[in-house]
């Protein structure tokens, strides 16, 4: 038992990092923000343009999917997640708190009534069945069941050989892409299925430690070959266009971009920095660029302007809610501590 903990703890210590990991939420956020303010699917006047492409192409989803399935494999490894429950409560409070209270200033100081309060509207946004006060959280209610069942797939995964576990991923994808025609299909709960490839590819990158194995190799080319297949990537992702892809392009920016960061300390301390507000500018960000500030920051006209003025706003909301936010983290994990203990 104990040596099978201390093979769990090398792995661990074999693989990407929990703080590079926050740093590739850094990177998640900033696409994030690019997407919703730039693609054509929510501004029409994108259509058709290489900024409109661009703002299409960054989808993070899968990403944001990659890196909680990898970093949810090395907990399974380690033996046990006792806090599973705990986060996605967390979750929800945050998911909850931001939007109880953009609704209020949406309502209140901006007179917009584009909310519905009926009892059922409200219930279903609360338990994230539906999303009409906030579309960017749809994500909430398949993210959360994946983590409550992250232990029982990770060990259907350990019993496969890699090619089989990605391929039956891949075709759970294939089939949900289809159904996704179908309305009733499109509801929160069922893109579980939709987003359950990249979270086991997540998984499976964790399994076989490639991000480190791509690193020992890359570390030995001079660094400006890792930027330049970084570049490539993007590339391929402008012109290459489909769901099909997008989890492999997001693994392949997560190899290239731990490996830069690894090697450029600047870029990592910059990534991390939004990486720590990732949660609260998700929650935040669509409020200022779509519903609150939409106007103002389209009138701005320059694309490097906009995304500064959505990040910058984003990021003081953040900053000043976290005032409240972190002792509110810190003393419920707390608390869910002594409550595990008490029951060990």
């Amino acid at each position: 038992m104990l040596l099978l903990q201390r093979n769990n703890c090398l792995n661990y210590l074999n693989n990407m990092l929990r703080e590079e990991s926050k740093m590739m939420q850094g990177v998640g956020i900033l696409s994030m923000i690019f997407y919703h303010l730039f693609n054509p699917s929510f501004h029409r006047g994108y259509l058709n343009t290489i900024l409109g492409n661009m703002g299409r192409a960054s989808n993070p989803v899968p990403l944001y999917c990659l890196l909680s399935g990898f970093g949810l494999y090395i907990i399974f490894q380690l033996g046990k997640d006792a806090h599973r429950i705990s986060r996605c409560l967390w979750l929800y409070f945050c998911y909850c708190f931001f939007t109880f209270l953009f609704v209020l200033a949406e309502y209140q100081l901006f007179g917009q009534q584009r909310c519905s309060f009926s009892i059922l509207e409200v219930l279903t946004n609360v338990t994230g069945i539906k999303d009409s006060y906030y579309p960017p959280a749809w994500f909430i209610l398949p993210y959360c069941i994946l983590t409550i069942t992250a232990f029982w797939i990770f060990r259907v995964i350990d019993k496969l050989k890699v090619w089989v576990a990605l391929l039956l991923a891949y075709a759970v994808y294939v089939v949900s892409s289809r159904l996704n025609s179908f309305s009733w299909f499109t509801l929160n709960i069922f893109q579980t299925f939709y987003i359950f490839f990249p979270f086991v590819l997540g998984g499976i990158m964790a399994k076989t430690q490639i991000v480190n194995k791509c690193h020992e190799i890359l570390v030995k080319k001079n660094i400006w070959i890792t930027v330049f297949l970084l570049a490539i990537l993007l590339v391929l992702r402008y012109y290459v266009y489909s769901g099909a892809v997008i989890s492999f392009f997001w693994a392949g920016v997560v190899i290239l971009t731990v490996s830069l960061v690894r090697r450029m300390d600047w870029a990592g301390t910059v990534l991390l920095f939004f990486g720590k507000h990732n949660l609260n500018m998700w929650m935040i960000h669509a409020w200022i660029c779509w519903y609150l500030f939409n106007k103002p920051i389209y009138s701005l006209g320059n694309p490097l302007l906009m995304f500064c003025a959505v990040l910058a706003i984003s990021l003081v909301i953040s900053m000043a809610f976290n005032v409240v936010l972190i002792p509110l983290n810190k003393l419920y994990f707390r608390n869910q501590c002594s409550k595990i203990k008490l029951f060990q």
